[in-house]
């Protein structure tokens, strides 16, 4: 199960230092200002409107001379996009942009239910104290997530819980004592049992557990087992000296394959497209939306990718992501090199590779039409080279409940070959349809994805989730019939 605890973070309200003159405008049944203008104190219905948040409560507090203002009794916050924070005190700190929220509760658009007994929002880090998470409803819920806290450094993008149990109506089902994250990382190893099959492993299970050191030193432990490669054990552990650097020594012991692991870095740097309040920047989910220079180190032995196990020694990558382009467009640019070795060959590689996107036409909010463009080229030290370029029209559309991508992919160049099998894997050779699509069917919610080559008359890729909704979790069935893959897990709607 995913629980993207990172979101708990960000959705929780954070305002902004006042300028001298009082930015925001007060009503209260009772309003006292003293003769140097230096305190407010304001009781009975009192609302404060700031740039788009609305606070209410009971009483009122502010201090010039301090940079303190507080918020007291039926404390509640709203901001433009309907997220509610109720609490019994609020209080910011208006020289070094602090806040302390004591009993606190978010509501958020989303139907996403924090509750924590203490919340504070510090310059450099975020700490929650008996924190509890569920997008149920907050007074019955049919599940929950209980940590006795949460800390979340900004600095490093690192994220630590301490004592949770997953609760399912009322009943603890899992426990695990400590869990690092970095919402930097998108290949996050998860905290709960996974069990499935795949070819490279067979039947598989795997168990996690997290250890946390400081805010710059972290990792995870785990143990797991397969039919094909034995018993597996070993750890991760992940150092961040700098802020967006990110250095990681991993070691496993496979019983049918021997080590697996190695060391890797990676930098990166995000171009935010504009400045923005706490709140606003973490909600617009800009991770995914802004520019990003990447660079990426890894020296790694078998890598796993479907059904193929490779080395690295080493692979150096250089990534541009999501630029700004001409004519409207964005462009993802890619370079690397680096010495490889499979079953097939052992080979020194360099490749580039670029991506055009554009959004050619807006139908509606849930309809448009789309194109892609990628050139990629790799060259090999035994004198083979690979080069493709095509473009891609799809158009994205709702209808009769369905959500729905509907892609035509125009192979116009295909010269060369690769010496290797683990980088021909699931990659464009012929010209394709492809198709995104999922429906809710009652409480079954279907999704599937498929790319089939016109020309080889075959699948390049075919899988499909089958979800069962109980409330408000779901269970999954997740199947990859190109490759022989099914999994297992709960999920939660919505939750991303």
């Amino acid at each position: 199960m995913r629980l993207r605890l990172s979101l708990i973070i960000v959705l929780i309200v954070h305002l902004v230092v006042f300028a001298d003159k009082m930015p925001f405008d007060l009503e209260a049944d009772y309003i006292n200002i003293s003769n140097d203008d230096s305190f407010i104190e304001a009781k009975g219905n009192v609302e404060v409107q700031y740039k788009g948040y609305s606070v209410q409560a009971n009483q009122l507090y502010y201090s010039k001379n301090d940079g303190l203002l507080e918020f007291r009794d039926g404390v509640q916050l709203r901001d433009a996009q309907n997220n509610m924070l109720y609490s019994t005190s609020l209080l910011l700190n208006l020289n070094n942009d602090s806040t302390i929220i004591e009993n606190g509760i978010l509501k958020t658009y989303h139907q996403y239910y924090v509750a924590a007994e203490k919340i504070q929002l510090l310059p450099l880090s975020y700490v929650f104290s008996e924190l509890t998470f569920t997008t149920c409803s907050n007074q019955h819920p049919h599940y929950h997530l209980h940590s006795s806290s949460l800390s979340y450094y900004r600095q490093t993008n690192a994220l630590n819980i301490n004592d949770s149990r997953l609760f399912f109506y009322g009943i603890p089902i899992f426990y695990f004592p400590q869990f690092s994250y970095n919402i930097q990382r998108d290949d996050q190893q998860q905290a709960t049992p996974k069990i499935g099959y795949n070819l490279i492993d067979g039947t598989y299970g795997t168990l996690n557990f997290g250890y946390f050191l400081s805010e710059k030193s972290s990792g995870m432990y785990g143990i797991g087992i397969s039919t094909n490669r034995g018993f597996r054990y070993g750890a991760t552990h992940r150092y961040l000296p700098l802020p967006n650097h990110i250095l990681e020594v991993s070691a496993y012991d496979v019983a049918e394959t021997g080590f697996e692991g190695g060391l890797s870095y990676e930098w990166a740097y995000l171009i935010k497209k504009q400045s923005q309040d706490l709140i606003s920047e973490y909600l617009s989910n800009s991770l995914e939306e802004d520019s990003m220079v990447l660079f990426q180190a890894h020296y790694l032995y078998d890598r796993i990718i479907y059904n193929e196990l490779y080395h690295s020694h080493p692979e150096l990558k250089l990534s541009y992501l999501r630029a700004p382009f001409f004519y409207d467009t964005l462009l993802d640019a890619e370079l690397g090199g680096g010495y490889f070795e499979d079953r097939f060959a052992k080979d020194t590689r360099y490749m580039s590779k670029v991506m055009i996107s554009k959004k050619i036409i807006q139908f509606s909010e849930s309809s448009s039409l789309n194109s892609l463009s990628g050139f990629q080229a790799q060259v090999y030290a035994s004198n083979v080279n690979w080069t493709r370029f095509y473009n891609q029209l799809s158009v994205t559309f709702s209808l009769f409940g369905f959500n729905t991508e509907l892609s035509y992919l125009k192979l116009f160049v295909n010269d060369g070959y690769s010496p290797f099998i683990f980088d021909t894997l699931n990659e464009i050779t012929d010209d394709e349809v492809s198709l995104i699509t999922s429906v809710l069917l009652g409480r079954i919610d279907i999704e599937l994805n498929l790319d089939y080559k016109i020309n080889e008359a075959s699948f390049r890729n075919l899988n499909y989730t089958i979800g069962w909704i109980v409330h408000c979790w779901q269970l999954n069935v997740h199947l990859d019939q190109r490759w022989n893959e099914i999994s297992f897990g709960i999920s939660i709607p919505n939750l991303n």
